[in-house]
């Protein structure tokens, strides 16, 4: 008769705790807090102590420089200079196999798309054509 009083929609209740006993939540609290503290000691000494930080307001900014020899330069290197497209690239490459190596950086200006301003923006980033009577005397 017990069976027939119980309540056949009523269904058992499981009830969850927390994945951790207290004592082990304290105890990772605890060492999370002494790892904290470590980095932060770790960090004053070398900082204060040892004057190995790096201080990023009195840094020296570092640039990389470099140069297009425009007479050894293929298409994707000359990609590398400023407001120089594929297009012009190719341009560039196909001057210079129709009319021969560039004898002096000037003479880029020559090709059909480079103005004073792209060619002004491109200067710096040229490699200076050596003439073969002075590249002798430099290789000596």
């Amino acid at each position: 008769m017990a069976a027939e009083n119980e309540n056949p929609e009523r269904k058992p209740t499981a009830r969850f705790g927390p994945l951790w006993r207290r004592a082990d939540q304290a105890a990772i609290a605890a060492i999370a807090l002494a790892t904290v503290v470590m980095i932060g000691g770790y960090s004053f000494v070398q900082a204060k102590l040892r004057h190995r930080a790096i201080d990023l307001d009195t840094s020296q900014p570092r640039v990389a420089v470099f140069q297009v020899d425009l007479n050894q330069a293929d298409w994707p290197e000359l990609l590398q200079l400023p407001d120089m497209g594929e297009s012009l690239a190719r341009q560039v490459v196909a001057w210079r196999d129709a009319h021969g190596p560039f004898h002096d950086i000037a003479e880029l200006r020559k090709v059909k798309g480079i103005g004073v301003k792209k060619f002004a923006a491109m200067k710096p980033f040229l490699k200076p054509i050596v003439p073969p009577a002075n590249e002798a005397a430099a290789n000596r």
